[in-house]
């Protein structure tokens, strides 16, 4: 069995009203909800600070490690990591009941 990356998509649906078939002429009521919050909140942000991120942002960019990441269907190295309880895991153990979808969750800022 090869191993896969799976893509996992955030699927936001709004309805802009609910009148006939036409397709709605702006963006539904929890994208304008959404994009008021996003400006609120990058209005809390120092200059300095916005300006830091784009400067990282443009760093990374050129670094080119995006052509490098793994994408939609390609196949996934094993490894090993510690689980959530400390425990040694492996993607091989996962595989042996089956597939697997892999998330990568940050942790604690």
């Amino acid at each position: 069995m090869r191993i896969r990356l799976a893509a996992l998509a955030l699927l936001t649906l709004s309805f802009a009203g609910c009148g006939g078939p036409e397709e709605p002429s702006g963006p539904g009521p929890l994208a304008v909800a959404l994009k008021a919050k996003a400006d609120e909140s990058a209005a809390k942000i120092p200059e300095e600070v916005k300006a830091l991120f784009k400067r990282a942002g443009n760093e990374l960019a050129a670094t080119k490690l995006l052509a490098q990441a793994k994408t939609v269907g390609d196949e996934a190295p094993g490894f090993t990591l510690r689980g959530l309880f400390g425990a040694e895991v492996s993607l091989a153990s996962f595989l042996e009941d089956g597939p697997v979808v892999v998330a990568f969750y940050r942790g604690k800022w």
